[in-house]
């Protein structure tokens, strides 16, 4: 399936975030102009050609340059946003509809009309009264020489016709007729071809090759009396006179090629690309003008014919544009060769790679520096005794070999842990006991002990709690083990402790009472004995520490007796001699966790600062729920992009606020989170004004 249809779909299913009033990207589109500077001659001459006034636009008067000013105000505004220059477009084209039919010849349409349809596409303008006027001007409305543009097109085999091509493209591009804008190619193909009879032709038929079989360009290789015909565009070039050697400069030729020019570059981007027809047909035509028939008198690209010097290197390669005067400027119908410049380069990237632990990271291609989307392999290789377990940084998982894509400066910390297993002691951040009763609203913070009991009364029992942050364990966990000092027996008789997990982590030391102390979770442990002072006591607190390892890395458990001793039993607290301890044991487990590793990656946006496009990428291994949204510096949710199953893959997101529908965004910072199950990342954009 070929044709403007098909584009203007295929544009909004790669992008479904751009609304259907959108750009389809007929001349150009904001997200390529996103990644061009607002500088130098190319963009000084469209923006000097968009500050133009636009107020009165003529498609009956050839010569009128309205139209391709307000082509220049659609470029600027999806370059920038400016909602003065959409303003100028869809006023111009509205200016249009109010006389209906324009008047004038075709000529004038033909050089006018296509301009205002690549405009209106640019700033998004889409209306019923427009499209129907663009297809009266392409179809219905007879002009002053008593025939349609689409017929003009059809017979007319010169300078006329070809413009009439541009246009059309323009027109049946914007209202995604697939059927005429294939109509028309195949037609114009045939007519290079030689086999189009369609075509009407001058009277003299010196120029053309073969006056039996007549074709609008010439045919590669053709030669007359010893001379170089190829590319010749027959038609134009008898308005310089019969032929003759040298041939007499004329300046229709290039008239001819400005409208196939705009017609090539459309197609193109219509998925229906004409470069390549005829042996390179509007190649041969060109090069006869600018190169071959040069040294003559003067062939060369001049004035208002220059801007299809850019595009036409753009397409074949040459290196026809040099330094002249308009060379950025506009011609007849188009123009403008900012919309081509080639985005800057960004420069070299660096891999940072860090180890924790014992090994090394193999890089594929090897180096540190890469150059922009560049792939990289990562291999992790242990030492002996020790084996990889995760990647950390600009790469999460478990996953060995892993791969990167760099397009920022990025760092990878390869962690490796010792097989035989590594011991960990941390300490309470927090800890604190409380009390029923009338104590229900004392902080005992104070006190230098973690007293429990279970009286007979509920009014007079205590609780401790224990805080503790995981941030800083590496390696698979295997084992956790809280160990509680007894301190002292009040009661001088031994007692019962059990130790729960706590699932809010919210708490503090200084603050927490039992009166707004966290509600206790799963029973983990039980010892039902404490019946000697100085002696250490062990509860083994594996499971719910490895939960929370894989999770928030906060861990808070809770001490109780409740078994009824009556028995108080005074533990050790953080501020004393013998504090608590959470003991955990890493190393290499044997059987399969039931944390899945993260399998992901969000990719820095690109470009970064944007002013109002922006890209964003992120990978899947694996197939996962994926959340991705975008909030400003105070929290507050933007615009949500994905909330969805998603396959395993890479995908790449447009944020466009222009087109987003919604109130302009000011300047400033905003993240865009991703969350895959539990998981998140985060990643800072800057939008500048």
């Amino acid at each position: 399936m070929k044709g403007g249809l098909f584009f203007l779909t295929l544009y909004f299913l790669l992008f479904p975030e751009i609304p259907t009033f959108a750009q389809s990207g007929i001349w150009t589109s904001a997200i390529e102009l996103a990644r061009l500077p607002k500088s130098g001659a190319a963009w000084e001459a469209v923006l000097n050609g968009a500050n133009q006034d636009c107020s009165n636009p003529r498609v009956w008067d050839k010569d009128d340059n309205t139209n391709v000013y307000v082509l220049a105000a659609g470029i600027v505004y999806a370059r920038t946003g400016d909602e003065i220059y959409k303003n100028k477009v869809i006023t111009a084209c509205e200016t249009l509809m109010v006389g209906r039919n324009p008047g004038g010849r075709t000529l004038a349409w033909a050089r006018e009309a296509g301009a205002y349809a690549l405009a209106a596409d640019l700033v998004g303008y889409r209306s019923e009264a427009f499209a129907t006027w663009l297809r009266n001007m392409a179809e219905v409305y007879i002009a002053s020489n008593n025939i349609t543009l689409l017929t003009t097109f059809k017979n007319r085999a010169n300078n006329w016709g070809a413009h009439a091509f541009g246009s059309l493209c323009a027109i049946y591009y914007y209202l995604g007729d697939s059927t005429r804008i294939n109509e028309i190619r195949n037609y114009w193909i045939a007519g290079v071809l030689g086999s189009n009879t369609g075509y009407v032709y001058g009277n003299d038929w010196s120029w053309h090759f073969d006056e039996n079989n007549l074709r609008l360009i010439n045919p590669k290789g053709a030669i007359k009396f010893s001379f170089n015909i190829d590319g010749i565009i027959a038609d134009d070039m008898r308005r310089g006179g019969f032929f003759q050697t040298p041939p007499i400069q004329t300046a229709y030729p290039w008239e001819y090629m400005q409208g196939l020019v705009m017609a090539a570059r459309i197609l193109e981007r219509a998925d229906l690309p004409i470069w390549s027809v005829g042996d390179s047909a509007i190649y041969r035509a060109a090069y006869a003008l600018q190169v071959r028939l040069e040294p003559d008198s003067g062939w060369a690209a001049i004035g208002d014919d220059t801007w299809m010097l850019p595009f036409l290197d753009k397409a074949y390669g040459t290196k026809w544009s040099g330094t002249q005067e308009r060379l950025w400027e506009h011609g007849k119908n188009v123009g403008w060769g900012y919309v081509i410049l080639e985005p800057p380069r960004p420069p070299p990237y660096t891999l940072k790679v860090n180890v924790t632990g014992s090994g090394k990271v193999q890089l594929d291609p090897a180096g540190g520096t890469y150059n922009d989307s560049a792939i990289v392999k990562l291999t992790a290789i242990a030492d002996s005794n020790w084996v990889f377990d995760h990647w950390r940084g600009d790469v999460i998982g478990s996953s060995n070999p892993a791969t990167i894509v760099i397009d920022t400066n990025k760092t990878v910390t390869a962690t490796f842990v010792n097989r035989i297993g590594a011991t960990i002691t941390l300490y309470p951040t927090d800890d604190c006991y409380v009390r029923a009763g009338s104590f229900a609203l004392r902080n005992h913070n104070a006190e230098a002990k973690l007293t429990i009991k279970k009286a007979r009364h509920d009014s007079a029992d205590y609780h401790a709690y224990l805080k503790f942050d995981l941030s800083g364990v590496r390696g698979a966990l295997i084992s956790a083990k809280l160990k509680l000092y007894c301190e002292a027996l009040p009661d001088s008789s031994p007692a019962a402790a059990s130790a729960f997990a706590v699932f809010d982590d919210r708490w503090q030391e200084t603050s927490i009472t039992w009166n707004n102390a966290p509600a206790l979770g799963v029973l983990l442990d039980s010892l039902a004995e404490i019946n000697q002072a100085g002696a250490a006591y062990v509860f083994d607190v594996t499971k719910f520490v490895a939960a929370e390892f894989s999770s928030d890395k906060m861990v808070t458990l809770l001490i109780k007796d409740m078994h009824n001793t009556n028995k108080a039993v005074d533990f050790g607290s953080r501020e004393g001699a013998n504090p608590p301890a959470l003991i955990i044991t890493t190393g290499i487990k044997t059987a399969v966790t039931d944390v899945a590793p993260q399998t992901w990656q969000l990719h820095q946006n690109y470009p970064n600062p944007f002013e109002r496009v922006t890209k964003i990428s992120y990978s899947l291994s694996t197939p996962a729920l994926v959340k991705l949204t975008i909030y400003d510096i105070k929290g507050r949710t933007v615009s949500t992009l994905v909330n969805a199953v998603q396959a395993a893959g890479i995908y790449s997101h447009i944020w466009n606020l222009s087109d987003s529908g919604k109130h302009r965004l000011p300047a400033g910072i905003y993240f865009c989170r991703m969350q895959v199950g539990p998981l998140l990342k985060t990643i800072k954009m800057v939008l500048m004004q």
